[in-house]
């Protein structure tokens, strides 16, 4: 539950950073405009991290986020909201909602890992899964874990698709 509150936090947090990097178009009629550099003036607050084994080697990695592995994708897609909660049948579904800051439509793979209160993973990686997101539109991502009450934190990696 905790985590689940956690990712509401983060999903209000980020949507706020959007509502503010979005614009109407000057007609009336609304269409999204993005603001990658407006990125750098907020943080969204991590439901813990992934530490290395040894101090130093790689700076930690925040749970309950979306890690995008391509930094070109960054000023093209903006994460709105990424968050969890426990389905009927107690798996953890993830859940992430981006948008296409672009003027053509973009695809996106995601996966997730599925963690531990521990911080181990306690299943395989999830497959890849295609995210087509229409020009200035949303796509939405969404897994569920294999387990019912193992996981509790998930990290969802995203990249530009192959």
């Amino acid at each position: 539950m905790a985590a689940f509150k956690a990712a509401v936090l983060v999903s209000a947090a980020l949507g706020l950073a959007l509502t503010s990097a979005c614009a109407s178009a000057p007609t009336g009629m609304r269409t999204t405009s993005c603001n990658a550099s407006a990125l750098g003036n907020g943080t969204v607050p991590a439901n813990g991290v992934l530490d290395s084994q040894i101090q130093g080697s790689f700076t930690p990695i925040p749970l309950d986020q979306i890690q995008i592995l391509d930094p070109t994708l960054v000023p093209q897609v903006i994460i709105q909201s990424a968050g969890a909660g426990r389905t009927a049948t107690q798996t953890l579904q993830v859940q992430a909602r981006m948008v296409n800051c672009t003027d053509a439509p973009i695809a996106v793979e995601a996966r997730t890992h599925f963690i531990a209160p521990s911080g181990a993973s306690n299943e395989p990686i999830s497959a890849w899964k295609r995210i087509d997101i229409p020009q200035r539109g949303l796509g939405v991502y969404a897994e569920s874990s294999m387990g019912t009450t193992q996981a509790d934190k998930f990290l969802i990696e995203m990249r530009r698709a192959k």
